[in-house]
């Protein structure tokens, strides 16, 4: 009985540091590479065109199909060959944002007209849907090693005489 319960603590401590890195995974990028791997890419595609204004992202690369998968009215003709980046504007209203813009790139790496969109937008599309699952996962799996490592510790208390 002894070694069933100190099996089940240590069971449920690995859950619950299990848990907390799934949880803090978009801190990671080493772990977010393996849970998240087409966020991960989208991501780092974003980042490399923030910093090289002459970058774009091609058709056949990793990292357009995941960025595409968000996109809001990604149009069916004429053909997208990639993703640019557009020059920085301000936007007005509640407040002052600067903002860098992406576009659609037609056949002739000539801008399609009514598709853009912002890098935030782009990166919150990416990350909020992975970030909601990982938070759900991680600290369920957290409270789970919690919970299951306090169950063995007071049965362990009541057995012990």
């Amino acid at each position: 009985m002894q070694a069933i319960l100190l099996v089940l603590s240590v069971i449920g401590i690995a859950l619950s540091i299990i848990g907390w890195f799934v949880e803090r995974a978009f801190t990671l990028p080493w772990l977010l590479r393996y849970l998240a791997p087409n966020c991960q890419i989208g991501l780092a595609a974003l980042d490399t065109m923030r910093a090289n204004p002459q970058c774009r992202i091609e058709r056949t690369a990793p990292a357009f199909d995941a960025i595409v998968a968000h996109w809001p009215r990604f149009p069916d003709s004429p053909t997208v060959k990639a993703i640019g980046r557009t020059v920085a504007f301000i936007e007005f209203g509640s407040q002052v944002t600067n903002e860098i813009g992406l576009t659609l790139l037609d056949e002739q790496l000539k801008r399609i007209e009514g598709h853009d969109w912002t890098f935030s937008q782009a990166t919150e599309a990416l990350t909020a849907p992975t970030k909601r699952r990982f938070h759900f996962v991680g600290t369920t799996v957290f409270f789970l090693g919690i919970g299951l490592t306090l169950v063995s510790a007071i049965i362990q208390f009541f057995t012990t005489p």
